[in-house]
């Protein structure tokens, strides 16, 4: 039974500050029983001696009282002050001993809200207040580790689709403008066989076209030729003679 209590003075925080008030409150009552033995002791002393009862009963009674206090609070002052020191070395040793815990599990919670899932979580043996903190905050790195490892798995994911459908895009964009560039070219082509055969056609009609010429021209030589000898008939005929 004391050995379980004195594991939990020793190491929850409830512990540690009922042990300090406990101590103080102590310390406080035992201080004041001893001044109020110490002021008696020479109240008593005081009065036991036949010249000092006069002084105590006088007109200066007041004087003589708050003397005897002060002479015993020097006293007092120099019994209890090594009992003060050691009540303030305990206080700031309890103190130490859960401010230093909690600065080291705040110091890996900054580290954790900086993503660093890796750091050590100190205290998490410990049996009290702030082991159990500790051991709270592990779990919760663990899931947001977790958390942290599927969301980057997510967005890998999604770059992946991203990428492949980049790449379709660009895939059915280099079809398409190849399909595209084969329906020109197939144009151009059709284009310049119907230019091919027009020409072909045009040069055709052009030889026609001087064939017939050549013969007009021919034609019109004969038939210049053939006014001519009309022409040069009926003179012969004017030039002959009638007969008489």
């Amino acid at each position: 039974m004391s050995a379980g209590f004195a594991s939990f003075f020793r190491l929850t925080i409830l512990g540690r500050f009922m042990l300090l008030v406990g101590s103080a409150a102590l310390i406080m009552v035992a201080g004041t029983a001893y001044a109020f033995y110490v002021f008696r002791e020479a109240l008593t002393s005081a009065l036991g001696n036949p010249d000092q009862t006069a002084a105590f009963i006088g007109q200066g009674a007041a004087f003589h009282v708050d003397g005897l206090i002060f002479d015993q609070m020097q006293t007092i002052v120099l019994v209890c002050m090594p009992v003060g020191a050691l009540f303030l070395v305990m206080a700031v040793t309890l103190a130490l001993g859960v401010a230093r815990p909690l600065t080291r599990l705040q110091n890996g919670l900054d580290r954790m809200s900086q993503g660093d899932f890796d750091v050590h979580i100190d205290g998490e043996g410990r049996t009290d207040e702030i082991g159990t903190i500790a051991r709270s905050v592990i779990d919760f790195r663990t899931k947001l580790a977790e958390c942290a490892r599927m969301d980057a798995e997510r967005q890998t994911a999604d770059q992946r689709r991203v990428d492949e459908d980049r790449h379709q895009l660009m895939m059915d964009v280099a079809e398409d403008f190849e399909r595209s560039v084969l329906s020109v070219v197939d144009a151009l082509s059709n284009a310049a066989g119907r230019v091919d055969s027009n020409k072909d056609n045009l040069r055709e009609a052009v030889t026609a076209s001087g064939e017939a010429v050549t013969d007009v021209s021919g034609a019109f030589g004969d038939a210049s030729a053939a006014v001519w000898m009309l022409s040069l008939s009926r003179r012969k005929n004017c030039w002959k003679p009638s007969p008489a």
